[in-house]
């Protein structure tokens, strides 16, 4: 069976592709602090083959 012919397959894509949360713009603060776990994240990364996904 393909995946597309799955009972509501479709609808759940939509739903999922669909934008529900409203932008939220951060402070000055919390972006510092969210680079700084982003760096080291990135750091760890490369000693340890973890993948980062942005979504």
């Amino acid at each position: 069976m393909s995946v597309a012919g799955l009972n509501g397959y479709e609808d759940v894509i939509r739903e999922m592709a669909r934008l529900t949360d409203d932008w939220v713009q951060l402070s000055e603060d919390k972006k510092r602090e969210l680079d700084e776990k982003l760096q080291e994240l990135i750091l760890e990364k490369g000693r340890s083959g973890k993948k980062i996904l942005y979504v």
